[in-house]
């Protein structure tokens, strides 16, 4: 098992002076499921490959399992990784696959000592002769790989726990898409490694099999109880599996967080909008104060955040100045005759349906709203067609207020409780 640590590390490829990381500091903790998110050249997958030992790192330090790895070859790392592209061999059998790492990989130093000792305990509990069980080590210490029971033994138990059983004699032509992955995460998990990391893993799958195999990496990672890194373009994946998130942009960390907090308490605009589906809306709004209490104004309406977005005067510095208003789809509401008079006046918008989106159980609404594009998300029990006019709400107590210079998130939505639950 195995932490991973970045220390100032820093990525410039040859030929360019811009890194492509310029100074990551991370702490991986041991059996964690960490997942790297972020835009299309983020350095996700450089970040990945810097771990695996595939990429070498211009500055800075990196650490696995608490000792410096940065001139360590990949294939002495004792990591797994598994790619986009399944990349097996299409001549070998399911079997011979996921048997490759251990045929041509020799035994460590280490490994052979644990035999050793395996193997001596072993002799005494059977009372074999001092001569039997000189006879029987000099074997193990002249072992170098291992034999062909170990490997079957060690193959049967990974395609046992990956349902693969029934597809060993087959080759990956003949598999769908789902099992030519469980191939590839059997032939990654047959050497036990200390780190698995995955490249979008599950990119080339279908809707449906994504959530499948999602379930099963996430009872796969509980199974081996050992330290996961995974990158991916599919926030749903990184919500739904791991145990924290690392969001990138340029390279920068933007904040390591769990997944909920990072949806209720995100640092920046960044991660705002790029954590959520759909994403927040944003809309440009000024801060005033009448009297004790504080509003904003949003296209000539104003409303009140005193008690919501200032509780606690977060907001005072920049009374008269313009902020960045915060809103997530399913905080903006629809106005109905039943509901209107529970609704402060003053966040209530008459605004043009661009288009409306029927999902099932509930409608993407899509209007323009201070020169901004904006969605709402709302019950598919209201009947909201195209090109109608309708009436929204936007609730103060689920929105937040960004710095429009910085970026930083001035106010937070008060949290939700959350319940438990008693069975």
């Amino acid at each position: 098992m195995a932490s991973i640590e970045f220390e100032h590390v820093v990525k410039i490829y040859p030929g360019q002076k811009k890194p492509v990381v310029p100074d990551m500091n991370l702490k991986i903790k041991d059996k964690e499921f960490i997942i790297l998110v972020g835009p299309s050249g983020c350095g996700k997958s450089t970040t990945l490959r810097m771990i695996a030992g595939l990429e070498d790192i211009s500055k800075g330090t990196l650490r696995i399992d608490g000792k410096r790895v940065n001139d360590v070859p990949a294939r002495d790392r004792d990591i797994a990784m598994v790619f986009q592209s399944y990349a097996l061999y299409p001549n070998m059998t399911v079997y011979k696959n996921i048997a490759f790492p251990l045929k041509v990989r020799k035994l460590t130093q280490k490994e052979i000592d644990s035999r050793v000792k395996y193997y001596t305990d072993l002799c005494k509990h059977d009372n074999k002769s001092e001569e039997e069980t000189k006879e029987i080590l000099e074997k193990v210490k002249k072992q170098k790989h291992y034999s062909k029971e170990e490997i079957d033994a060690k193959v049967h138990n990974v395609a046992k726990i990956l349902d693969l059983e029934p597809y060993l004699d087959r080759k990956p032509a003949n598999l769908s898409g789902g099992q030519r992955q469980r191939v590839a995460l059997g032939r990654a998990m047959v050497r036990s490694p200390k780190v698995f990391l995955l490249d979008e893993p599950l990119s080339n799958l279908d809707a449906k099999l994504r959530t499948e195999m999602r379930s099963q990496i996430s009872l796969l990672h509980k199974k081996l109880d050992t330290t996961f890194v995974y990158v991916t373009h599919d926030q749903t994946e990184a919500m739904t599996i791991a145990d924290r998130i690392v969001v990138l942009d340029k390279g920068v960390v933007q904040q390591f967080d769990t997944p909920r907090n990072l949806y209720e308490r995100p640092v920046n605009k960044f991660v705002a909008g790029f954590i959520g589906s759909p994403e927040m809306n944003f809309l440009e709004g000024t801060l005033s104060k009448q009297g004790e209490k504080t509003f904003i104004t949003i296209e000539g309406q104003s409303f009140d955040v005193s008690s919501t977005l200032n509780k606690e005067g977060a907001l005072n510095n920049l009374i008269g100045q313009k902020v960045t208003y915060g809103i997530r789809p399913e905080a903006v509401t629809l106005v109905t005759n039943k509901n209107v008079n529970a609704i402060d006046p003053g966040t209530i918008f008459k605004v043009h349906v661009k288009m409306a989106e029927f999902l099932g159980s509930e409608l993407y609404v899509y209007f323009d709203l201070a020169g901004k594009q904006c969605l709402a998300r709302i019950p598919a029990k209201y009947k909201v067609v195209t090109g109608q006019d309708i009436k929204i709400a936007l609730d103060p107590s689920h929105s937040y207020v960004f710095d429009p210079s910085s970026e930083l998130t001035l106010a937070f939505p008060e949290p939700e409780e959350e319940e438990k639950l008693d069975v």
